[in-house]
């Protein structure tokens, strides 16, 4: 490479080094302020630019932050209501991180802009703000109480585009408003159940035709249901362990043929002599786990698994739990194989880097959920990074991933992932480590510049040289060297131009006629020629 070219790379590099921050300036406040608050963020989060200098979990359009998600990442603190500065965030996902805790800032609801806000896995108390009905484009609610507008507050009866009301294992009381539902609505599951609900069943949900899953399980509900027969696609309707008599059932409850329901619990199916097939719920389990495809399976290190393709790492790993499977026989392996085919074609179309995927233990628990338990296996080395993990449970999460029909609708409960590339979560050398690569990149930003610095020196002290070899009047001999000035007197001129002979003159110019003689051995070393004017004498 030519000096040339060297020193414009490192000026090149420098320029990179150098480029000023490019986030918006609210927004990195606010980004800011939850680092401050939270422990165990990832050690990216260093410097003034979270877009420029690409922050794990941290997604931008130009210069506004967009998109936020760290699911599993072992966050610790509460969710600072400085979160309203990012005015363009789209995504907001923490899920799986359980000691995120405190309440909901209300704050949140001037974020007019989010679509998805998973809070799934934390420890979030309290109800959700009524600032969040004013979130018209949201379309995934995880977290939170049944809050209903008024003439002065928001609701939840205006997220009108929401398809998902996932309010189960909560601490949820009171009734449900019959405001609550509206034929506007676009849900197609609502899950209110293990909570404290009690009253009846508002009829205003016979105006949701689109649901599919109905689940308020494990209540204190009670009083007549409404009509349902409009609802054509409602396929599952789990209302056991409640109050409900047999005097509050209505006939055409048993007529829908294509509609699973489940009353295990209720006053009715406690009765003697009560067979009806809604009453009896099988409790199956079974020992099936993913097998190694073709492989022995390795023996590997503390804490590492061997992979279906018998590779050691430390998988991402969590439980799956399906609400209501439409199949009983946790025997049949094919439905868990074609699961872990639609797992994985699910990563390969969102470009992640995962290996395979393990599913062992179908059981029900006592809920009459169908939980198995997952194992993630990275692709290419034996753990994932932050920004991996982030991505694959924000797939997970947010209902981007569709298992098969007959498995029915699913959250996923991430466990927190200690085995990151690059450090463990919590430890300072991980949270040091931006700090170090910053600061070792900036080392050798400038040793570079001073290396190119000295090679750009050289050469040009090399062109030089060359220039003045080339362009010597002397050609290739060398040049006279004075040792000290020589004062000539007027009848030594005289006596070597042989008394200022006309014979000896090679031109004139302003000071007159110039004439020239050689010295002799004895005055000059060399015997060089001069030229002089009268007036002045110089030796060239």
């Amino acid at each position: 490479m030519s000096p040339r070219n060297l020193v414009f790379l490192v000026v090149a590099l420098i320029q990179v080094c150098a480029i000023p921050a490019v986030t918006d300036e609210a927004d990195f406040t606010a980004l800011k302020a939850l680092k401050d608050t939270w422990k165990n963020v990832p050690p990216t989060w260093v410097g003034a630019d979270p877009c420029g200098s690409r922050w794990d979990g941290i997604l931008c359009s130009s210069t506004r932050v967009t998109s936020i998600t760290l699911a599993s990442m072992g966050l610790e603190g509460s969710l600072s209501g400085d979160i309203q500065s990012l005015s363009e965030l789209q995504i907001l996902d923490l899920s799986y991180n359980k000691d995120l805790s405190g309440p909901l800032p209300p704050a949140i609801g001037d974020l007019k802009k989010l679509t998805s806000l998973i809070l799934v896995g934390c420890s979030f108390s309290g109800p959700i703000p009524d600032s969040i009905g004013s979130l018209p484009l949201i379309t995934y609610l995880l977290t939170g109480t049944i809050p209903v507008s008024t003439a002065t507050t928001p609701g939840l009866d205006l997220l009108v585009n929401t398809k998902h009301f996932h309010l189960g294992l909560n601490q949820l009381s009171g009734t449900i408003p019959p405001k609550l539902f509206s034929s506007k609505m676009k849900l197609i599951h609502v899950l209110f159940d293990n909570n404290k609900l009690t009253g009846s069943i508002p009829s205003t949900l016979g105006l949701v035709t689109t649901l599919e899953f109905l689940f308020l399980s494990n209540n204190d509900l009670h009083g007549p249901l409404p009509n349902l027969t409009g609802m054509n696609v409602l396929t599952y309707l789990d209302m056991s362990n409640n109050s409900f008599d047999d005097t509050e059932f209505p006939p055409w409850l048993s007529n829908l043929q294509s509609l699973t329901t489940l009353l295990e619990g209720n006053p009715i199916c406690r009765k003697t002599g009560v067979t009806k097939s809604y009453c009896t719920v099988s409790r199956p389990n079974s020992s099936y786990a993913t097998p190694p495809k073709n492989c022995v399976p390795s023996s590997c290190l503390a804490n590492q698994h061997s992979s279906p393709n018998c590779k050691c790492a430390f998988p991402y790993t969590g439980l799956l739990v399906f609400r209501a499977p439409s199949f009983s026989n946790l025997g049949n392996i094919t439905y868990f194989s074609a699961l872990e085919k639609s797992l994985m074609d699910s990563f390969k179309s969102h470009q992640l880097p995962v290996d395979s995927v393990h599913l062992s233990q179908p059981r029900k628990d006592p809920s009459q959920y169908l939980d198995l338990n997952l194992q993630v296996f990275p692709f290419g080395q034996d753990r994932f990074n932050r920004t991996a993990i982030s991505r694959i449970g924000f797939v997970l999460s947010n209902q981007t991933f569709k298992p098969p029909a007959q498995f029915g609708p699913f959250f996923f409960a991430g466990d927190t992932y200690l085995h990151f590339t690059g450090g463990v979560i919590g430890s300072k050398k991980s949270s040091s480590r931006g700090v170090i690569v910053g600061a070792a990149a900036g080392g050798l930003a400038l040793l570079l510049l001073l290396l190119g610095a000295g090679v750009y020196a050289y050469g040009q002290k090399k062109r030089a040289d060359k220039a003045t070899e080339q362009n010597s009047d002397f050609g290739g001999g060398g040049v006279p060297q004075l040792k000290g000035a020589r004062c000539f007197s007027f009848e030594e001129i005289k006596k070597y131009t042989n008394n200022f002979s006309e014979t000896n003159g090679i031109g004139s110019g302003g000071y007159g006629k110039v004439k020239s003689d050689s010295l002799s051995p004895s005055l000059s070393e060399n015997g060089f020629l001069f030229a002089f004017h009268l007036s002045i004498f110089m030796i060239y």
